[in-house]
């Protein structure tokens, strides 16, 4: 039986609700493995009551959140049967979305993967071909999360794709010049309006794999860093400011940061195999968040509710 002051007590919180229901704690989610094959995970951001949400993923590939949280877009199956499929963040609806409903030929060269979701919701950028003969280049192109409205959006005699939507609603496409350097591109969403963020470098071919903070401030990605291998780099939106924020001889791979900016996580091998960590967005405060016994990889923080 409460007590008269623990009855006060808990009337308090049922009128004001300050300590009704503690915050939503920060989730992560990433490419790890199940039962040895590449799959997708939602954990807590310390690593803690991890999910399994989906089997049969493409690894070496990116995903990303719905604006709202809820759902995925990621990459399944593999070689040129790859598609983009939707899970929901519960495990449910699994949905493929790329030539889910037969409306073109498929082809030896017709796949899709590395999906980004635009800022209001409304497009998902991915790369791909849609060609039936050899010698093509894979491109970026959108569709509607519902499958429709399918539309090319770059048109290069060379690759570009691993598209990242800027907060205010251009995409990012990496164009490669070579194996170890890469122009990074903006462009509308109906391909024109290019515009030249900047070339890095990397290791051999690597991405870039930008990520834009929050506010559209700043970009973090992959560039060579110590010893040739990557590490994670910020810059400014108009490519200035370089800044270099982790130096491990190790590779540092694919960042993205956290709903309010403040953090960046990013995959490493600095354990000896891949497993996800977490920084401060200046660098500071490296702290290990998996500890599985595969290779975990890309890693996408979960939008705010």
């Amino acid at each position: 039986m409460l007590r008269p002051a623990a009855l006060a007590a808990t009337a308090s919180v049922l009128i004001t609700g300050a300590s009704a229901a503690a915050p939503p704690l920060a989730q992560l989610a990433y490419i790890g493995k199940y039962q040895g094959t590449p799959a997708l995970y939602l954990a807590n951001a310390d690593g803690s009551e991890r999910m399994l949400l989906a089997r049969g993923v493409s690894d070496h590939t990116t995903f990303s959140w719905s604006p709202d949280g809820q759902r995925l877009a990621f990459t399944r199956g593999g070689g040129r049967s790859q598609e983009i499929w939707l899970v929901d963040a519960h495990g449910t609806g699994l949905t493929q979305l790329t030539h889910s409903a037969g409306t073109r030929k498929r082809t030896q060269y017709d796949w899709s993967e590395n999906p980004s979701w635009s800022p209001a919701g409304e497009w998902i950028a991915f790369d791909g071909e849609r060609r039936n003969q050899l010698g093509r280049y894979p491109q970026v192109f959108v569709i509607r999360p519902d499958g429709s409205g399918e539309r090319q959006v770059t048109r290069a005699q060379t690759t570009e794709w691993i598209p990242a939507w800027v907060p205010g609603g251009r995409i990012v496409v990496e164009h490669p010049v070579g194996s170890r350097q890469i122009d990074l591109y903006s462009v509308r969403a109906n391909g024109t309006g290019r515009l030249l963020l900047g070339r890095v470098h990397n290791e051999a071919d690597h991405c870039a794999c930008v990520a834009w903070s929050p506010d559209g401030t700043k970009l973090a990605y992959e560039a060579a860093g110590t010893a040739g291998k990557p590490d994670i780099w910020t810059m400014h939106a108009d490519g200035t400011g370089r800044t270099q924020l982790t130096t491990h001889p190790s590779r540092d791979e694919n960042p993205d940061w956290s709903p309010d900016g403040t953090q960046i996580a990013f995959y490493t091998e600095r354990t000896g195999n891949g497993q996800i960590y977490v920084m401060n967005a200046d660098g500071t405060k490296q702290r290990r968040v998996t500890r599985d016994p595969w290779y975990d990889q890309a890693v996408r923080w979960r939008p705010a509710p």
